[in-house]
């Protein structure tokens, strides 16, 4: 239930039709739904090689090699005062980073509508989220960079945390 409502928040925020959901949403989740986040401000994409092929579904341990030495710590739960909880990975601050492999377990316009989603819901309650890839998709980009995620291959991450510390 929570993917299909992060993937039905991402369609809301970018004024996109959603299907139906295949059971019925909780009170506190039809009420953000009926009024989404708006698109949040500032974003930054950072696009570089990304991982080898096998590589990347290891994206998780890679990014959090990156991440300890930036002092950012592991996992970060938040609720709203609604009652919607998001779990992210790693956390510093108000930044949250969610690493993503983009293999085709789940496909990339449902993976990438959830974290237009969750960006939305974040940056709402005041967190900048962003998302360490392991490779280029151009549809999940396109549709991440529309709904305003920071979003960067896992070889940029240092890169766009440092541009986004001197853009606070």
């Amino acid at each position: 239930m929570n993917r299909e409502f992060w993937t039905a928040l991402g369609r809301a925020v970018l004024n996109l039709d959603s299907p139906e959901p295949t059971l019925p949403f909780p009170l506190e989740m039809q009420q953000i739904l009926g009024s989404p986040p708006v698109l949040p401000g500032r974003f930054i994409s950072l696009k570089g090689e990304g991982l080898p092929d096998r590589r990347g579904r290891h994206i998780y341990q890679v990014t959090w090699n990156l991440l300890r030495e930036e002092g950012f710590s592991r996992p970060f739960r938040y609720s709203s005062s609604d009652g919607v909880e998001v779990l992210m990975p790693f956390r510093r601050n108000q930044v949250v980073v969610s690493p993503q492999g983009f293999q085709s377990r789940i496909p990339e316009e449902l993976r990438a509508l959830a974290l237009v989603g969750k960006n939305a819901f974040l940056r709402s309650a005041g967190f900048h989220m962003v998302v360490s890839s392991a490779v280029y998709t151009p549809g999940a980009w396109n549709l991440m960079e529309k709904g305003h995620c920071s979003l960067c291959t896992c070889d940029k991450l240092t890169e766009l945390l440092t541009a986004l510390d001197f853009s606070s």
